[in-house]
This record gives C-alpha cells, sequence and structure tokens, in this order.
C-alpha cells in the first residue's frame, strides 16, 4: 500500500484529540490528494528495488455534490403557518373588541377557523424545532429533542420548560460552532431568553388589545430566531471544515 495511507491511519489514531482530523472533511481531503497523484513506493529492506505499485482502485474523481442547499427544516410552510395564526389573532382580537363575537354562531366559525389554521402550525412548529435540535451533534445536545418538544406540552411546567427548550438550543447551537472553529460565531441567546418570555406570556392573549401586541412581538422574534439558527445550521452542513 501507499505509505501516505499509513500516515492517515496513524493520524487518526491520535491520543490527543486535538492531534486527530477533527472532521471528515479533512480525511475526505488527504484521501482524495493521494487518491488523485501518483502512489508512492514503500521503503524496500536492504536497499533493494521496492516492487512496483498498482494504482489504486478508487474513483478517479468523485461524483458531483448537489448544489442544492440542505434543509433540514420546513421553514417557509411554518412561518406562512405561523403568519397566518397571527393575522386569524388579530382579526379575532378586533372582532371582539368591536362586539362583532357576541352570537354563538360567529364564535363558532371563528374557532373553526382558528383550528384550521392553528393545528398545522402548532405542528410544524414542534416539526422545526425537533429537527433543529436534531441537527446539532448529539455529544453537544443539552436535551433530547424528543424532549426538546414534548415537554412544552405539560400544563404549568412547559413555563418552565420555555426558559430551557429556546436558550439550551441557543447555547448548544454556539458551543458547536466554537468546536469546528467558526470565527464567525451565530449567538441566539438573547432572542431565545425573549421568545421564551413571549410563550409565557401567551395567557394574556386571551384579553383583548394585549393579545394583538404579544402576537406582533411574538412573531418577529419567531421568525429572526429560526431563521438565523437554520441558516447556521445548514451553513455548517455546506461547508463542515
Amino acid at each position: 500500500m501507499d505509505p501516505r495511507i499509513d500516515e492517515i491511519v496513524m493520524r487518526a489514531l491520535e491520543k490527543d484529540r486535538k492531534a486527530r482530523y477533527q472532521n471528515a472533511g479533512e480525511v475526505k481531503t488527504e484521501v482524495t490528494a493521494i487518491t488523485g497523484s501518483q502512489p508512492v513506493a514503500p521503503k524496500a529492506p536492504g536497499g533493494s528495488e521496492p516492487p512496483p505499485l498498482r494504482p489504486p482502485s478508487f474513483p478517479s474523481a468523485p461524483p458531483p455534490e448537489s448544489n442544492t442547499p440542505w434543509r433540514p427544516i420546513p421553514l417557509k410552510a411554518t412561518l406562512i403557518f405561523y403568519v397566518l395564526t397571527f393575522i386569524v389573532g388579530v382579526v379575532m382580537d378586533g372582532m371582539t373588541l368591536a362586539g362583532e363575537l357576541r352570537g354563538s354562531d360567529e364564535k363558532i366559525t371563528m374557532s373553526l377557523v382558528v383550528l384550521a389554521i392553528g393545528i398545522p402550525s402548532i405542528v410544524l412548529c414542534c416539526i422545526l424545532h425537533y429537527r433543529c435540535w436534531n441537527a446539532i451533534p448529539e455529544n453537544f445536545r443539552a436535551i433530547t429533542p424528543a424532549r426538546a418538544v414534548g415537554f412544552l406540552f405539560i400544563p404549568f411546567y412547559n413555563f418552565y420548560w420555555a426558559f430551557v427548550t429556546w436558550p439550551k438550543l441557543a447555547e448548544c447551537l454556539t458551543a458547536w460552532q466554537r468546536s469546528i472553529g467558526r470565527t464567525n460565531i451565530t449567538n441566539v441567546h438573547g432572542l431565545a431568553v425573549t421568545y421564551g418570555v413571549l410563550f409565557v406570556l401567551g395567557p394574556l392573549t386571551l384579553i383583548p388589545g394585549i393579545a394583538t401586541l404579544i402576537n406582533i412581538a411574538s412573531l418577529v422574534i419567531f421568525i429572526v430566531l429560526y431563521r438565523m439558527i437554520t441558516n447556521t445550521i445548514n451553513s455548517i452542513n455546506q461547508h463542515p471544515a
């Protein structure tokens, strides 16, 4: 075998973690460099002529990579339903203030509209949050993706959990970036805490007028927070080195 393969293997087996390869991309680069060049013969004992090396049986070139961005989450669909839910909430809030929801028929109709839009919005938000947690390497996760989503549905406990699942996601994302040596760290901890506060204030949306203000703030923070998280995750997976 080409002795340069031995060097790659020995570096991968270094006891010091910092001396080893930090990601698979580094291994791929070195192996590709070896397989794409002339093979080097190993040193023969006794000064005799070394045996000829056969060219490696690897493909001459790696398959072309797709230019399609890696999308781990349904961000666009989630944002569409989240905005629709916000619009319905504002309309319902305005109708309540104007006294147009006095009859039972109007209330039933608006309730059905809220359910038709709100339920898909909640489902997509759960998928979005789960996949963000799932995209982070396991050794950087403070909690499992299932707990990150599931505990949000426990009454009263979810008020506390709001300050765990979103800020912890931000902290884990920052730690992951630092571990791979990124120079421009995306830190969304402040946004995550703010969104947790808005989540806790959610019950106040039952009060007409205040509901609109909280919904506007929640919508803006939600879009900015997850946009920054997903852009960071996508950029890391597209350029791991």
